[in-house]
């Protein structure tokens, strides 16, 4: 009885991803009109340039979300409810204790440097690179700790 509610989960959660991808790749199809239209071709450009180096960043979840899924699925699995919580708590605080050293390095070094010379970007048609840099690393942030919500 209870591998019939797993199997039946499994594929509802299946069949979801499937969706949640297409949804994904139907999204990144009107994208690139959108921003076409209301970016010209230099900023879409460097919008390009910088949302390759974030995506970059973002794949590089340090194992950490893998791991606590592994060890989530087995706690749950037996019923340990307190380890699960520990589990989590201990995965966010890790994430806590190496994303925001990183980040705060990041935002430093690109007020530090000049990103136009190292990006080959005009400082007279975009004026404010570091905030839009300095946002967007913010942004990577906080979305690498609370991604796996």
């Amino acid at each position: 009885m209870e591998t019939d509610n797993r199997t039946s989960l499994v594929r509802k959660n299946i069949y979801f991803s499937f969706a949640l991808k297409g949804w994904a790749g139907l999204v990144q199809l009107f994208l690139v009109p959108f921003t076409l239209f209301c970016l010209n071709n230099y900023e879409n450009g460097i919008w390009m340039t910088i949302s390759s180096i974030l995506l970059w960043i973002d794949h590089l979840d340090i194992g950490l979300g893998n791991g606590l899924r592994n060890k989530l699925s087995a706690q749950l699995a037996h019923g340990n409810i307190q380890k699960a919580r520990e589990s989590v708590s201990s995965t966010f605080f890790m994430l806590i204790l190496i994303i925001l050293p990183l980040a705060l390095t990041a935002i430093f070094l690109i007020n530090c440097f000049d990103v136009y010379s190292l990006l080959n970007i005009d400082r007279s048609i975009i004026g404010n690179l570091n905030d839009i840099l300095t946002v967007s690393i913010a942004c990577v942030s906080g979305t690498f700790i609370f991604k796996f919500i």
